[in-house]
Parts: structure tokens; C-alpha cells; sequence
């Protein structure tokens, strides 16, 4: 997102101080002078080499919100196929697999974009750098290569919705991509989940983070 940034998970690191060190990596193309990414795999080689070098090594857990996600999934992908390197552990939070055919969710994506743009911009972080990168990856998020990966998965999903008309239904609920994702809720809107709740949230990950086998 054009807002998008470090600064969106100072909560969620906030609840992991002291217990796990965590690094926040940057998407290319948002800053002013950086070129845009001409496909899925620039994006996930940048990230791929931004993991390794944080790592050092060491093993490490990827984590992702909302259509962060899609970026963390596809890059764990490209980590294990590409360069042999399998994350201990992958978490999504709150987010959905795009499919570009589904028109009730592509209104649901747009409701998303609406109200993530208008809760962070109290950063003032709108410009015309932030808002290119955030149109180019709008094309690009529908393409990466979202194959099933050997890393054990977390899915984080909220348990209340973001607007007040949502469907009894619970169509509005972002769900586990696959039937080996290990599925938790959080009491949080895809909004608070990483703002008031982030605390709740982190609490979840931290007690699956303890289920992992511990790698030699």
C-alpha cells in the first residue's frame, strides 16, 4: 500500500521485544528515485536477498499482513525452490488469495484499499512515488507464484469485520489457502488486528512459533 511501511508493524514488533528479534523489510519502487519492479520475480529476488542477509544463517519465520502476504508466501516459495533455504515457518495475516474472476471480492479488495489508505493517512506518507509503486503492485500481486510450500503455515484470521453491513455469511472473512495452514482467529478487524489488537495478535503467533520443531 502507498502508506504501507516499517511503521505499520511498530506494534506488532512492539509485543515481540525482549523475546524475538524482529526486522521489517521495505517493498521496492515506493521511495522517490527507486525504479519500479517489471515482474513478481524482481520483487521476490529483492526479498529473498533482504531474508538471507537478516537471517545470517540463523532460522527465521516469515510473517505477513494482508496482501504483505502474498509478497511473504511467494518469497518463502522462491527461498525453498530457488536457493535452498526453507523458512522455519511462515504466518499470514489476514490475507486474502486474489482472484482477479471474483468480482464480490474484488469489491471486498476495494472496501480493503479505501480503508487501509484513509487509517494510515495520518502518517502523511501520500505522494506520487508511494502512490506508483502502490498501482504497479496491484497488477503485480495477482501473479505471484502462490504454490504450496514445504514450511509449516500459520494463518491469522480476523474474527470481526471492518465495516459495520457485512454479511452474516462471513463471505467477508479472509481463510487459510491451503488445508495444511494452521488456522487461528483473533477478535480484531483486518484493520485493528496489527493497531489496538496487535498485542492479541502477536500472542497468537508467539504460541505457534513454540509449536515449531526446533531445527538443528
Amino acid at each position: 500500500m502507498a502508506t504501507g511501511g516499517p511503521h505499520q508493524h511498530a506494534r506488532l514488533a512492539a509485543a515481540f521485544r525482549g523475546r524475538r528479534p524482529m526486522v521489517s523489510l521495505t517493498n521496492p519502487g515506493f521511495v522517490a528515485g527507486e525504479r519500479l519492479p517489471d515482474s513478481v520475480d524482481a520483487v521476490v529476488d529483492v526479498l529473498a536477498e533482504s531474508v538471507v542477509r537478516a537471517a545470517a544463517g540463523r532460522p527465521f519465520v516469515l510473517i505477513g499482513y494482508s496482501s504483505g502476504g502474498t509478497l511473504a508466501y511467494a518469497t518463502a516459495g522462491h527461498l525453498e525452490r530457488s536457493l535452498g533455504v526453507r523458512p522455519a515457518g511462515v504466518v499470514l495475516m489476514d490475507t486474502y488469495r486474489v482472484d482477479t474472476d471474483d468480482r464480490d471480492q474484488s469489491r471486498l479488495m476495494e472496501q480493503l484499499t479505501v480503508g487501509l489508505v484513509q487509517a494510515d493517512a495520518r502518517f502523511g506518507m501520500l505522494n506520487s512515488a508511494a502512490l506508483s509503486g502502490m498501482n504497479r503492485y496491484f497488477d503485480l500481486v495477482p501473479r505471484f507464484r502462490l504454490d504450496p510450500v514445504q514450511a509449516p503455515v500459520l494463518f491469522v484470521g480476523a474474527a470481526e469485520p471492518f465495516r459495520p453491513d457485512a454479511a452474516d455469511d462471513g463471505s467477508w472473512q479472509a481463510r487459510p489457502w491451503e488445508p495444511t495452514h494452521e488456522y487461528r482467529t483473533v477478535a480484531a478487524t483486518h484493520f485493528t488486528m496489527i493497531e489496538d489488537r496487535a498485542a492479541v495478535a502477536a500472542e497468537v503467533v508467539e504460541e505457534w512459533l513454540g509449536t515449531l520443531a526446533p531445527r538443528g
